[in-house]
């Protein structure tokens, strides 16, 4: 078995060392030595230390200048093949854990690493398992008190020393690149306590760990990418933000809607780091009277009707999670399928607000269910298998200067996909509607108070949203079109094929415009006669 050197440095932390010291001495491996450095502590551990100096192989207790110089030093006096760090505080997983690691291995590897528990200032103990280390440039992928490195390696390049915080994550680093080879160990090897000077000084660690992660980086322009950066950003974003509102709202004349024009929340990625900070920024802004809070924003129903179509309801899915606005609700009408539909829709439980799984009469049956169950101010179908166009789009509506919600009905663009090409499909005015359906269904947001008072018809098996839009239409109801692309419509559905759905359109045009006006204008009957003639031959 290889020797192992436990290296411990301290100051002024005689509380913390002595749970380390107890749990280095309840160690079961019979090839260990214990090396301490004290930094000539004020609060008894040097007493304490050279009192029991019987359970020591190595105890120095002298000024040093900070804890790498410390922990270099403790190398030069430790004589093992591996040297470990348990620093005051931290504490071995197990006293049987250097004999189940060192057991089992040929301890030809020059770095040896496992997990660790993490036990905050609260108590809470959470297990945090090693990352990859092909991250290894862009976050710390191995924990300083879980790794034991080859003393040979740490006498040739010790820590930086001028580094206060980071020269143990910029060792690693530095071996990495030059070849060294690693193991992982899948076991935890401590428990750390956390609220060392690190956590303390996070913004100084984060600083020292960025520039040695850049140092080693071949694209420069992958320095966005290390959670260092994004760490620094986290602890000073919040505090220049502020202080430029503070100025804004201090030193120019400017009314809130201006203010809602250039800090919209829509203009935050929901998936950035800085998404906590800049919600607290709006916050800020929200109680000085400037902008709107979240919940004052519309609430969209987006609802979803399903049968037998796993794979389109996951797709649907995905696109709703996707989306930035901060108010919405999410409603899955299931008729019952048999294929995996229940079992999605249970795995996703999280984000879908409201479910229902039960036979239906048909899509619209189904269509007047969700209805029946949405409390937001609008409501979109997106049924499964169609997507938003973007993460962005209800915020490019419901969040521009221009929205106003004295309209009934709100609707954009499509994108039609087929299996061979994707066409932009743009709307027309609502004063078309006697030609021909003017928007796609699913592009189209409608007040929930008037779907409430105008259901579809589920007499009509594939045209009862056209019919629900004419009646709409004929009754006065306000249509405000928007020239943004909303949704992404997959070809194929039940109202696309067959005669059915002409004979339908037809019919809802002659009861509600006549039939000398469709015979006219209406593109359901023009296409179902050039059909009709070409099926009896007739020019």
């Amino acid at each position: 078995m290889p020797k192992i050197s436990v290296v411990t440095v301290l100051f002024n932390a005689l509380e913390d060392f002595k749970l380390t010291e107890k749990s280095v001495l309840s160690q079961n491996y019979n090839n260990l030595e214990y090396v301490i450095v004290d930094g000539n502590s004020t609060d008894g551990s040097k007493e304490y230390c050279s009192s029991r100096t019987q359970y020591y192989d190595v105890f120095i207790s002298e000024p040093d200048t900070g804890i790498y110089n410390a922990m270099n030093k403790a190398v030069r006096y430790s004589s093992g093949d591996y040297v470990i760090f348990l620093n005051a505080g931290d504490e071995f997983s197990s006293p049987t854990i250097l004999s189940e690691i060192f057991s089992t291995l040929d301890y030809s590897e020059d770095i040896i690493y496992g997990d660790r528990y993490r036990t905050e200032v609260n108590g809470i103990r959470t297990l945090e398992k090693a990352g990859n280390l092909e991250n290894i440039f862009y976050t710390e992928v191995i924990y300083h008190q879980a790794v034991f490195n080859k003393r040979s390696i740490l006498l040739d390049k010790p820590y930086d020393e001028s580094l206060r915080l980071a020269a143990d994550y910029k060792f690693m680093l530095d071996i990495y690149v030059s070849g060294a080879s690693f193991r992982y160990v899948p076991l935890a090897v401590c428990d750390f306590k956390s609220g060392g000077r690190s956590r303390q000084q996070y913004l100084l660690g984060a600083t020292e760990a960025a520039r040695a992660s850049f140092n080693h980086l071949n694209d420069k322009n992958e320095w966005k990418k290390t959670q260092f950066i994004k760490s620094i950003s986290l602890n000073n974003c919040e505090y220049y933000l502020n202080s430029a509102i503070e100025d804004i709202t201090t030193n120019m004349n400017v009314n809130g809607r201006e203010i809602n024009k250039t800090l919209s929340i829509s203009n935050f990625d929901s998936d950035s780091f800085t998404k906590g900070v800049l919600y607290r920024l709006l916050c800020n802004l929200e109680q000085r009277g400037y902008l709107k809070s979240k919940t004052s924003y519309p609430k969209i129903s987006i609802l979803t009707v399903v049968y037998n179509d796993k794979i389109g309801l996951l797709r649907t899915i995905e696109s709703v999670k996707s989306l930035k606005y901060p108010n919405i609700e999410f409603i899955v009408i299931d008729g019952d399928s048999k294929d995996g539909t229940k079992e999605v829709i249970g795995r996703n439980s999280s984000i879908i607000d409201i479910a229902i799984s039960e036979q239906d009469n048909g899509i619209y049956d189904a269509m007047n269910k969700a209805i029946d169950l949405a409390s937001g101010y609008y409501c979109v179908f997106m049924n499964a298998g169609d997507e938003f166009a973007s993460k962005d789009v209800l915020n490019n509506i419901f969040l521009c200067p221009d929205f106003d919600d004295e309209f009934d009905i709100i609707y954009g663009n499509r994108e039609y996909i087929t299996e061979d090409q994707v066409t932009l499909q743009k709307a027309n005015l609502a004063d078309t509607i006697n030609v021909r359906m003017p928007f796609c269904h699913q592009a189209v947001f409608t007040k929930t108070s008037v779907l409430l008072k105008n259901k579809f018809d589920t007499s009509f098996r594939s045209a009862a949203d056209y019919n629900q839009f004419v009646k709409l239409y004929k009754a006065g109801a306000k249509f405000k079109f928007m020239d943004t692309l909303v949704c992404k419509f997959y070809a194929g559905g039940t109202s696309e094929g067959g005669l059915i759905p002409y004979m339908e359109t037809i019919k809802i045009q002659i009861d509600n415009f006549g039939l000398e006006d469709v015979q006219k204008n209406s593109f359901y009957y023009s296409a179902f006669k050039r059909n009709i003639n070409r099926i009896l031959g007739a020019d």
